[in-house]
């Protein structure tokens, strides 16, 4: 028995010290979720690398869990930050896609057409309107 236990130390011992990965929050989607929203430039690839994980499993475990890919989701998120920032002032429409990392201002109306169903200057005249007091 005593040799046996010496054969389980000694192979113990041999063992090569592996890399620890630092672990991953138990609800990584939300985590990305928060950094897509807050980084639009945040690369999937690269992300998922830094946490240990494939990226073709980050894109299915996203979508298992928000129902829309990564990509998807970083764009709505885009589009509605651009939704908000229309009420909030008269900034130009592409001085707005500009800011919010759009391509241009037409990309920002696609956007923005597609969850309110109204162009940014639509959106932004009626919304006015309806604020105004009577």
């Amino acid at each position: 028995m005593k040799d046996k236990h010496l054969d389980i130390a000694t192979a113990f011992q041999a063992l090569t010290p592996i890399e620890i990965i630092r672990p991953l929050d138990r609800d990584w989607p939300d985590q990305l979720a928060r950094e897509l929203t807050s980084d639009p430039a945040l690369s999937i690839q690269n992300w998922a690398a830094m946490n240990g994980l494939a990226a073709a499993t980050v894109s299915r475990g996203f979508r298992k869990t928000f129902g829309i890919t990564p990509i998807r989701f970083r764009a709505e998120a885009r589009a509605r930050r651009a939704v908000e920032a229309l009420l909030k002032g008269n900034t130009s429409l592409a001085s707005l896609a500009c800011d919010l990392d759009f391509a241009d201002q037409p990309h920002m109306t696609r956007a923005v057409r597609s969850i309110v169903n109204a162009s940014p200057a639509q959106w932004r005249k009626v919304n006015s309107i309806q604020e105004k007091p009577e």
